[in-house]
């Protein structure tokens, strides 16, 4: 288990350790010694309580060290996500009188108790990790991936890495393939064995970051890491959920149909529903359908005239329906069509339009290998990466779908799916 692996196991049990020593405290506080039957009656509910703080945490990425740095950032995170969960909590409680915990206040007391137990063990965490004795790591490789992760550790000392400027100096020397090929070099690290360890670029690239670094990569790395027979029990898995959580979305998601078309058609001409060609598995090109969120200026009520061109930030086409429709990702309900068809799956890269992949391919290296599965609703890029509308930007997005393609599997589908969520809180999807 690497640092950072253990030091979020660590965050995860003293949160949870601290959320019991809150209500202790508060049940303490409320009625003193005489607790008799006080904490059996209070438990259940609010060990229910505590799974949805925690699976809150989670989501917001409140267990991630890069998150973690004591600032306005992490106050504001740490604070709309505990008033998320706190919410849920005040509802359910309320909901359900059967637990008979009166007076309510316990609840109150409890989520004040607990919000700065667990925002001072969080800032605790961060601050000994940033002081504690660092991993001296001498990154050697070219490009920009290097520099990128050079100011990376430096911006984030809570990760225990500490970039030296010589292999004398290092505890750990992180190089590129090509660099490990050198046979002085090889010899002079074998020298080094007995003090220093020794790791790839891309694969400390990846484990710090969550994406790979594609210019430092070839052919090989695919051979390595991307074994396409060993995923069929997954795939098959993963389909047969598509299908059962298409329909349990879809069936209900009808009754909303025609409030969707009423408001679409009200605002602005066009058709309610549009079509996009979009590139998807195995490079096999299929209709997309979503809610239609743009003025219809172009053919077949798309919003381009002269062609297809990248959507931007604050986009003027896009009506004011549509933006509510993109903030809540309700445009995209149609596509659950595309699921129970195949085409598509909840979680996978996000598929592009024929015009930009034949761009793409040609200007990026290995683009087309994203196309080994079915595209999805979400992605790890999608969440780590919102917005793109460039060529840098589908860059940076296919470093992380190449991490997803590596590592895909129930649980980081799973998390891509809870974290979709904190996106679409943050209104940062489109």
């Amino acid at each position: 288990m690497n640092q950072r692996r253990r030091a979020s196991v660590i965050l995860l049990v003293g949160d949870i350790a601290f959320l019991y020593a809150a209500l202790w405290l508060t049940l303490t506080l409320r009625y003193g010694n005489a607790q008799r039957g006080l904490w059996e009656l209070h438990i259940i509910p609010f060990s229910l309580l505590f799974v949805i703080l925690l699976l809150s945490f989670f989501i917001a990425g409140l267990y991630d060290l890069r998150v973690i740095a004591p600032g306005r950032r992490h106050l504001a995170l740490f604070v709309l996500t505990f008033l998320v969960g706190g919410s849920v909590g005040v509802f359910m409680f309320y909901l359900i009188p059967a637990w008979k915990i009166t007076p309510r206040l316990n609840l109150f007391i409890h989520l004040l108790l607990s919000s700065l137990l667990l925002l001072s063990w969080h800032w605790i965490i961060s601050w000994v990790l940033a002081r504690k004795t660092k991993i001296s790591v001498w990154l050697f490789a070219s490009g920009t991936e290097q520099k990128e992760l050079i100011t990376f550790l430096r911006d984030h000392p809570q990760l225990g890495y500490q970039v030296v400027p010589s292999a004398q100096e290092a505890e750990l020397i992180v190089a590129s393939h090509d660099i490990y090929q050198n046979v002085a070099l090889q010899k002079k690290f074998f020298q080094l064995i007995p003090r220093v360890r020794f790791m790839t670029f891309p694969a400390f690239y990846e484990q710090i970051t969550g994406k790979v670094p594609v210019s430092l990569i070839s052919e090989v790395w695919f051979l390595e890491n991307i074994a396409q027979a060993e995923k069929h029990f997954f795939e098959a898995f993963k389909r047969i959920f598509d299908i059962a959580l298409a329909l349990a979305i879809g069936i209900p998601a009808l009754l909303l149909f025609p409030l969707i078309a009423l408001l679409i058609k009200g605002e602005s001409s066009g058709p309610i529903v549009i079509r996009q060609k979009r590139v998807g598995k195995e490079g096999r090109v299929f209709t997309l359908i979503k809610f239609r969120s743009m003025v219809a200026s172009g053919p077949h009520g798309l919003a381009e005239e002269n062609g297809a061109q990248w959507a931007c930030e604050d986009d003027k086409r896009v009506t004011r329906v549509g933006g509510i429709l993109r903030a809540t990702r309700l445009d995209e309900l149609p596509q659950l069509w595309n699921i129970l068809t195949g085409e598509m799956s909840f979680v996978g890269p996000r598929p592009e339009r024929p015009e930009f992949v034949s761009t793409l391919k040609e200007r990026l290296p290995f683009y087309d290998i994203r196309h080994m599965v079915r595209p999805g609703l979400s992605g790890w890029a999608q969440i780590n990466f919102p917005y793109g509308a460039s060529v840098h930007d589908a860059l940076e997005k296919l470093r992380y779908d190449l991490y997803y393609l590596k590592h895909r599997s129930f649980w980081l589908d799973l998390a891509i799916a809870l974290k979709t969520l904190k996106v679409l809180v943050s209104r940062t999807g489109r």
